[in-house]
């Protein structure tokens, strides 16, 4: 009996170990980016899933990648500090530990950053102007549809994507099969700032919305667009955003090197 309970306290200290250990890249080299070229692909790239690789990309990319704030989403707003986050650019070639889980590269890229930087940061609760989306009076106007007969994901027409698209005069397309969560988070990348579901509508509805991003006359200054602003599109199909103020969680940068840490 002492020696099976032994096996086990020892089987959960080497995983309570092997939990504790700080995620990190197998090697790493980060450098100040050279001046934007014409023509040179700058971002992220997952080419090769052996390696994480960015060029050319402002150290606030990397911070909101690291922290799961979506760059894609326009969620800046949740990470505040000093202006040049979003000036200075970087080099990250990273490589992956064997048998490593994609899944776990934020975790790394904190580490990562944390000590090329010397960053120090920390994490609060900030009141922010916001937008509440909620039925118009008259009751929403959007077509259900069934999400267990849609494409399935990654395939065009699945659920959970506003595909964007534009039109001659500025007009700005979005269409797409969507909860009314994926739409809040639609209208907060488009408003920067965000917006909240108060409709009460859980199910899919398909959705298809053509507008300009401003009040705009036609080229001649004559007649109007033929399509309105979101909010008055979102008044189409019986929507309505109202301002607010809403908490937020930012993460804030309170000191960080311009020039990271020989590799």
């Amino acid at each position: 009996m002492k020696t099976s309970a032994s096996l086990v306290l020892f089987a959960y200290a080497v995983c309570a170990q092997q939990h504790s250990t700080v995620p990190s890249f197998e090697v790493a080299s980060v450098k100040v980016a050279p001046p934007f070229t014409p023509g040179v692909e700058r971002g992220c790239s997952k080419a090769d899933p052996a390696v994480f690789r960015c060029n050319g990309t402002p150290l606030k990319m990397l911070l909101m990648l690291a922290y799961g704030l979506s760059w894609a989403q326009h969620r800046e707003y949740q990470l505040q500090g000093p202006g040049w986050l979003d000036t200075e650019a970087y080099d990250v070639a990273a490589k992956m530990p064997a048998g490593e889980s994609t899944a776990r590269i934020p975790a790394m890229l904190q580490t990562l950053l944390a000590e090329r930087f010397q960053i120090k940061l920390h994490k609060e609760s900030r009141m922010m102007p916001a937008y509440e989306l909620n039925v118009a009076k008259g009751g929403a106007k959007l077509q259900p549809v069934d999400a267990s007969k849609l494409p399935a994901k990654g395939r065009p027409g699945a659920a959970g994507v506003l595909a964007m698209s534009g039109k001659a005069g500025g007009i700005q397309v979005a269409k797409g099969n969507v909860t009314m969560e994926d739409l809040t988070n639609y209208l907060a990348g488009q408003f920067e700032r965000p917006v909240l579901d108060n409709t009460g509508l859980k199910g899919t509805y398909a959705i298809d919305l053509s507008y300009v991003t401003e009040e705009k006359s036609g080229p001649d200054g004559g007649a109007a667009m033929p399509v309105g602003t979101l909010p008055q599109v979102l008044q189409d199909l019986g929507l309505k955003l109202d301002s607010k103020k809403t908490p937020v969680e930012v993460t804030v940068i309170d000191s960080a090197n311009k020039i990271p840490t020989k590799n």
